[in-house]
This record gives structure tokens, C-alpha cells and sequence, in this order.
């Protein structure tokens, strides 16, 4: 599936699907400081967390640039 095709706010399995990155990995990565190479996240309550897809595309290309 195409990035476009997904929601505009990702769920980390979706995030997981489109980077070909394990849940964990990802789960690591929204809770490191965007400074430190973490992914933007935005957080709704203690459990949910969410990615835009927007914040998602320019973290890929910031890694492979």
C-alpha cells in the first residue's frame, strides 16, 4: 500500500508496515527526543499514540538523505 492510501494519522502498526520497522523498533523511536532521531508523535492519553503521515514521510526522508 501506498503512503497516500494510509490515514492521515498513523497507528504504530501502520508506521511498522510502511517503514518495514518491528513495533518494537518503532515504539522505541516515538519515545526518543526528535533531536535524537526519534519519529514526531503525537500523544492522546497515556496509551494512544499516533504519527501523522505527514511527520512520518519527512522523518524517511531526513534518514535517507
Amino acid at each position: 500500500m501506498k503512503l497516500e492510501e494510509y490515514p492521515i494519522m498513523l497507528n504504530l502498526k501502520q508506521v511498522s508496515e510502511i517503514t518495514s520497522m518491528s513495533e518494537k523498533a518503532i515504539y522505541r523511536l516515538v519515545h526518543k527526543e526528535r533531536s535524537d532521531g526519534g519519529i514526531p508523535c503525537v500523544r492522546a492519553g497515556e496509551r494512544i499514540v499516533r504519527v501523522s503521515r505527514s511527520d512520518l514521510q519527512k522523518w524517511i526522508e531526513s534518514r535517507t538523505a
